[in-house]
């Protein structure tokens, strides 16, 4: 429940944080020193496999590799994902579709475990 509450707080912050930001930095539409969509993808999936699994240090691990995994490659439709809407959007909308994707991958995994 935690997990969800962070998210639907920190996701329209962080929007307006990446509008606000990218408007004195337009010509970087995705900053790394921005990391605030690394927190909300990674979040997701582990709410997304927390519904299904008591989460563990070895889940916690299996989540953090397929989320980056997912977000360092950019498969589509993640890759996609980075390109649609406003940059204060795309920043976090690879993440936020990396993070559902491996969520739930992983708790696919986890049921038939």
């Amino acid at each position: 429940m935690g997990l969800l509450v962070a998210l639907m707080l920190l996701m329209p912050l962080a929007c307006w944080a990446c509008r606000v930001f990218l408007s004195h930095e337009p010509a970087d539409k995705d900053p790394g020193w921005i990391v605030v969509d690394e927190w909300l993808g990674q979040w997701l999936c582990l709410l997304i496999v927390s519904l299904v699994v008591e989460l563990n240090v070895s889940w916690l691990a299996a989540c953090f590799a397929a989320f980056r995994l997912l977000d360092i490659a950019k498969p589509w439709p993640i890759g996609m994902a980075e390109r649609m809407g406003p940059p204060w959007w795309s920043i976090q909308a690879d993440d936020l579709l990396a993070g559902a994707i491996a969520g739930v991958g992983l708790a696919g995994v986890a049921l038939w475990l």
